[in-house]
């Protein structure tokens, strides 16, 4: 039963599988590509926002997992992360032009795109491109007190949290069976 963060690990094999497809075809250093709110006065090119967790079950009910012959561990929960990927428009030295943004997007877009499988916890993450409507697009930035800009919408499921909960099981000690044949005769 492992006890990582395992959303900060998520969000770091985001993190460096971007900024290792990035550099140096559009950044010229990792540290381009930074974890921060609209509206941070950094001075990255490229900011990267966490803004949804959501639970998901890509393999149907979860099962408990067996620890032993009388133990479980409750099953793990599964979690799709949800970023925005977007380019500083605030750029204190160099400033940043229209199609600066586009050629740092269109990166990025190939990026995410072309990143290797990403895995956690033994398991496979996909990280996927979104399409969120227009009206959710404008609530997102409006509820961060920033004007709607040109961004990338990304997902990375299923990520596995593991529980700390483990229970005793009964073993089974006797099983009876009664079986009848056709027309309720024994066999």
């Amino acid at each position: 039963m492992s006890q990582q963060l395992v959303l900060l690990q998520a969000l770091s094999l985001v993190l460096e599988g971007l900024r290792k497809e990035l550099v140096p075809v559009v950044l010229q250093q990792a540290d381009e590509l930074q974890l921060a709110y609209p509206g941070d006065s950094t001075e990255g090119r490229l900011f990267l926002t966490c803004y949804d967790v959501a639970d998901t079950r890509p393999f149907g009910v979860p099962r408990p997992i067996p620890q032993g012959p009388t133990l479980q561990q409750a099953p793990n929960r599964y979690l799709a992360l949800r970023f925005l990927l977007y380019a500083n428009r605030k750029r204190p030295f160099g400033g940043l032009e229209a199609v600066d943004e586009l050629v740092l997007l269109e990166g990025a877009v190939r990026a995410a795109h072309s990143m290797g499988p990403l895995e956690l916890e033994g398991e496979p993450l996909r990280l996927q491109l979104e399409s969120p409507p227009t009206s959710e697009k404008t609530a997102l930035w409006q509820s961060m007190g920033q004007p709607i800009q040109p961004a990338l919408y990304l997902m990375l499921e299923a990520i596995p949290v593991p529980s700390s909960r483990v229970t005793q099981i009964a073993p089974v000690k006797e099983l009876y069976l009664h079986l009848k044949g056709k027309g309720g005769t024994s066999p």
